[in-house]
């Protein structure tokens, strides 16, 4: 099956995107997360969904003869998140995080109140992380193909800038009304795919 997935892919059948996406996203992260449990969830999601857009924008990467599918998926995935974890041990070493600890040692007035709004940030902070990995596993599932996932992360960054969504979609060459017809044309149908995956 795996197999007949990737060379549907390589064919250019646009549903094989989905399909590989909605059978090894779920997969990836598990492994991940029993992998790196001591790792941030959003880190985790990160390099899931790095790894699957890697494959399907470059499927000729993979060689069906060295391991499976999910073999290499995991593979890509573990690598990312190993490459993410060097970085943030790096940028640990600049910067020094104050723990609950360390506010209750300081001795300062109301520092009850600082301890309460440290909490409160982590909690909106574990309600982010939640949030965009369930952003990050929709985006996958709805993609067609990577032009798709570029599009999506424009739309979840905010980016409204028709410019933006025109370099992706390789149509900077055409009038700028033109573009931005065919820019709403995608937006549309990208809402309303995460719609319907969302409300299904």
């Amino acid at each position: 099956m795996e197999l007949q997935l990737h060379q549907r892919l390589l064919g250019g059948d646009k549903i094989a995107s989905a399909e590989i996406a909605e059978a090894f996203i779920d997969r990836l992260v598990k492994h991940l997360t029993f992998k790196y449990h001591q790792t941030d969830e959003q880190e985790i999601a990160d390099a899931a969904t790095t790894a699957l857009m890697d494959y399907l924008e470059h499927p000729h990467k993979y060689k069906p003869d060295l391991r499976t599918l999910y073999g290499y998926l995991k593979m890509a995935a573990e690598g990312d998140m190993n490459n993410a974890l060097a970085k943030q041990k790096r940028r640990n070493n600049h910067f020094k995080t104050v723990s609950l600890d360390d506010v209750a040692l300081l001795g300062l007035a109301g520092n009850e109140d600082v301890e309460n709004e440290i909490i409160a940030q982590q909690e909106a902070q574990a309600k982010l992380v939640e949030i965009r990995q369930k952003q990050a596993t929709t985006n996958v599932l709805i993609a067609d193909d990577a032009r798709d996932l570029h599009l999506l992360a424009l739309m979840d960054a905010g980016i409204g800038r028709t410019s933006e969504f025109s370099k992706v979609l390789a149509i900077t060459h055409l009038p700028k009304d033109e573009q931005k017809r065919i820019v709403k044309q995608h937006k549309d149908r990208l809402k309303l795919r995460r719609k319907r995956k969302l409300s299904g």
